[in-house]
């Protein structure tokens, strides 16, 4: 075949996306902490009162584990959990009540009714729990946001606050931290879940030079998980609360900008094995959690058109060979993608899995699919027909 005829080759663009996210991936696998247990007599108590908040819609499944796992801490000198029950219908804060089993520290609440005008469901929640609690609370206490499908050690909360501690004093005449972020390690069991759940944590570690965007954080490339967030008490009031994010389906994103817009750090590190979590359990459960909150944050133009690029760059590699088996450029971009999922998904996991590398190769597709969801998140975005458990998103 003379070179006239020979098919073109990848785009360099393509290219360069490839090897960029790659070369971010690399880089955040060897600088991002994780969150790793405590040795033996290694670990010491937290004095300051530690708050944990957990909402609960309709989380009849997870809440006793969560519950049980918050009483079973370790190293805390004084801590209180506060469950929301908020509206749920599958008798949510009855299971709340049995695993709390008359310990002290355990407070369940009962908020049904639909949030305010202009408040998403979770946010209000958390407002509910922390108003009054926090405002006389010492400032040097801490507050932990958890999720109700959470799974965490009984060392989690001790080391996290020891971790975000640490970070502080590895930041001599920098921002104090306001807010670390703790990644779960994401557990999966449908082969939905297997192809699409690992992306979200492959997203900001293939794109975010961790470390150097900490160097001077800006609002722009705050990263956070609302799984699990700890902030010390004073921060929370100083950026109002949850009334600073009250609208954002995204809630945990736009706390972390609302800490760097007042000028102390939000930073987020890898939870590992000490903090767990499985957020669905099967494809469909799995679209409408990312259907509810994607076209928020991927909805302006740039940000879209960012999105589809991406997609374009690591699904291209994976066509290309099935369409030039033979071509060795194709390959390799190919072998890039893979390497990116494996490095992230090795980040957010200790052990990677035989599926974790099925996944891995089956990279292309899966981030096509994704890139779907957010054009149809967008659409319903705009559309205002994104629903929730039961409650209507405002557009």
């Amino acid at each position: 075949m003379s070179a006239s005829a020979r098919p073109p080759g990848l785009p360099t663009w393509v290219t360069a996306t490839v090897l960029a996210q790659l070369s971010i991936a690399a880089v955040n696998r060897l600088t991002v902490r994780g969150l790793d247990a405590p040795s033996p007599g290694a670990r010491d108590d937290v004095a300051d009162p530690v708050t944990v908040c957990v909402p609960a819609r309709d989380e009849a499944d997870h809440i006793g584990a969560v519950v049980g796992d918050l009483r079973a801490q370790r190293g805390l000198g004084a801590l209180r959990i506060v469950v929301l029950d908020d509206g749920s219908t599958d008798g949510t804060g009855d299971l709340a009540r049995t695993a709390a089993a008359g310990d002290p520290r355990v407070e369940v609440l009962d908020g049904g009714g639909d949030p305010p005008p202009g408040w998403t469901g979770k946010a209000w929640a958390i407002e509910r729990m922390t108003r009054g609690r926090l405002t006389a609370a010492p400032a040097d206490g801490w507050l932990c946001l958890v999720d109700a499908d959470v799974r965490l050690r009984p060392d989690a909360i001790a080391s996290a606050v020891a971790l975000l501690q640490d970070e502080d004093r590895r930041r001599p005449g920098g921002r104090p931290v306001g807010l670390l972020s703790l990644w779960p390690r994401q557990d999966v069991g449908s082969v939905a879940e297997t192809l699409l759940q690992p992306l979200p944590c492959w997203s900001w570690f293939t794109t975010v030079p961790i470390r150097l965007s900490e160097l001077r954080p800006s609002a722009a490339t705050a990263l956070a998980n609302g799984q699990f967030l700890l902030m010390p008490t004073r921060v929370h009031r100083l950026v109002g609360g949850h009334r600073s994010v009250a609208g954002s389906p995204a809630d945990d994103l736009a706390l972390a900008r609302t800490v760097r817009e007042a000028g102390l750090a939000a930073i987020i590190r890898l939870g590992r094995d000490q903090v767990s979590c499985r957020m669905y359990t099967d494809g469909r459960s799995l679209a409408g959690g990312y259907l509810r909150w994607v076209g928020t944050e991927f909805g302006r133009p740039a940000a879209l058109a960012a999105v589809v690029a991406t997609g374009v760059a690591q699904a291209a590699p994976t066509v290309a060979v099935l369409r030039r088996p033979h071509d060795t450029q194709a390959w390799s971009l190919y072998a890039a993608t893979v390497a990116t999922r494996l490095l992230a998904r090795s980040a957010e996991s200790p052990r990677t899995t035989p599926a974790d590398v099925l996944s891995a190769l089956a990279h292309g597709p899966a981030v096509a699919a994704a890139v779907g969801l957010v054009i149809e998140s967008v659409r319903r975005t705009r559309a205002g027909t994104l629903r929730w458990k039961g409650r209507r998103l405002g557009a």
